[in-house]
């Protein structure tokens, strides 16, 4: 089963310009599967700590009625990070290039979402 997660999270960087790699990670932030084009090590450490804040967006979002949280986008020096929900706790992460279009990113993360939430 990973080996299609696989082949998914390689056409979701492939099809992003930008995008250096994709992780999806359950909901103790342990890795599933990922496509990183950089050290395994650095891609599963993002993923585990964008899953802490993704359920801190969550509690925050539940706490004062805003509604569920739809994707997170983050910002920081030379990246950007989005981080899609999917269900039963699993996850999306993409790192991307900070020059990477955002809002092709989160529609990306948004196809991609649909596509693994059916492997799931």
């Amino acid at each position: 089963m990973t080996f299609v997660f696989k082949e998914l999270l390689k056409d979701i960087v492939d099809g992003l310009p930008g995008a250096a790699g994709a992780i999806l990670a359950d909901w103790e932030g342990e890795s599933v599967d990922f496509f990183f084009r950089g050290p395994d090590y650095d891609i599963k450490l993002l993923g585990a700590h964008h899953g802490i804040l993704l359920n801190l967006a969550k509690e925050a979002s539940d706490n004062n009625g805003l509604g569920d949280i739809r994707a997170l986008m983050v910002s920081m020096g030379e990246h950007r990070v989005v981080v899609q929900p999917l269900k039963d706790g699993y996850y999306l992460v993409l790192l991307l290039d900070r020059g990477a279009n955002g809002g092709q990113a989160l529609r990306g993360a948004g196809i991609a979402a649909t596509r693994l939430i059916e492997e799931i």
